[in-house]
């Protein structure tokens, strides 16, 4: 299971911050000196081509920036060892936690909650900015009622 984290935070967070919160909370994520240890653990046991693939992944890095790299060997595959550069490297490991209540909220001309505003009422092309009619759209109106409203392009009905 992914670790969570507000987008907010993740944004706010330097480098360094999010380099040590992930070494905390991920497994894939290690410290130089922890796989200089993986390293010397492997050359003890006598695999030397995982040392040789640990140290060549640390020490062929240019792009080394602050000693932190993301490596994962629970399958047992050679995966590369990757330096962590920027803060996206470190994206696809985090489960954002969007908050609900700071989603915008939007509301058909009966007062019924929308979650698509653009279907409701009008809007202008962007392009030449000439307003566009669009047709109102309500899931649980009948047909009849529909027309009342004008939905179709015909004119309101009268009773």
């Amino acid at each position: 299971m992914m670790p969570t984290m507000k987008r907010e935070q993740f944004n706010e967070m330097s480098l360094d911050e999010l380099s040590q919160w992930a070494f905390d909370n991920l497994d894939n994520v290690h410290f130089e000196g922890t796989l200089l240890e993986l390293a010397k653990h492997e050359i003890d046991e006598d695999n030397l081509q995982m040392a040789l693939h640990i140290l060549n992944g640390i020490y062929n890095s240019e792009d080394a920036f602050n000693g932190y790299y993301i490596y994962d060997r629970s399958m047992g595959t050679l995966e590369p060892v990757t330096p962590i550069t920027c803060k996206e490297d470190l994206e696809d490991y985090i489960d954002f936690d969007e908050d609900d209540e700071d989603e915008e909220e939007f509301f058909d001309p009966d007062g019924r909650r929308s979650e698509m505003p653009w279907a409701y009422g009008n809007h202008f092309d962007d392009e030449d900015e000439e307003e566009i009619e669009i047709d109102t759209l309500y899931h649980d109106c009948s047909e009849d009622e529909l027309r009342k409203m004008g939905c179709f392009g015909d004119e309101e009905e009268e009773d």
